[in-house]
């Protein structure tokens, strides 16, 4: 199925199989890479899960650090 159809729960049980690694949600990313600069990719128009995004950067004072490219005008 999609992801976008899946619980945080379910998505959570998957691993990589190179290395058995978890799959990380936008905010976990943030505080194991760091003060990094990131670029997000949003492939859907705007939505409820894109305010969490937003929420995510600044929650993680990284709003200097992050560019976000959209093909949707609504996003930015």
């Amino acid at each position: 199925g999609y992801v976008n159809q899946s619980s945080l729960a379910e998505i959570k049980k998957f691993k990589f199989k190179e290395t058995g690694d978890e799959i990380l949600t936008l905010s976990e990313a943030f505080e194991k890479i760091g003060k990094a600069k990131y670029l997000i990719e949003i492939n859907q128009p705007a939505n409820a899960s894109l305010k969490k995004v937003y929420e995510a950067i600044e929650k993680h004072q990284l709003t200097e650090r992050v560019v976000i490219s959209s093909r949707f005008a609504d996003v930015t």
